[in-house]
């Protein structure tokens, strides 16, 4: 049938486009390198503001402790980086 033709060429467009531009990929070094050093100055600045912004805080903090471990850095690495 012509529509079931059509809607398959979609479909199979559609899942070959998501192959190629998937957001979900993985990030090269250098971009888990920048997003680790922009997790560490938003936690110092969140450390050193006024306010309390514990659970910012926090979610920054594991963040920055997911990119450290994909890094390779150690725990030690990672709290003293963080402060």
């Amino acid at each position: 049938m012509v529509v079931n033709e059509n809607v398959n060429e979609n479909v199979n467009k559609l899942v070959k486009d998501h192959a190629v531009n998937r957001p979900e990929k993985m990030r090269s070094s250098a971009e888990i390198t920048a997003r680790y050093n922009l997790s560490c100055k938003k936690y110092k600045e969140l450390k050193a503001a006024k306010a309390e912004f514990r659970e910012q805080k926090v979610m920054v903090y594991a963040e920055l402790k997911v990119l450290g471990w994909v890094l390779g850095k150690s725990e030690q690495t990672i709290s003293k980086d963080a402060n």
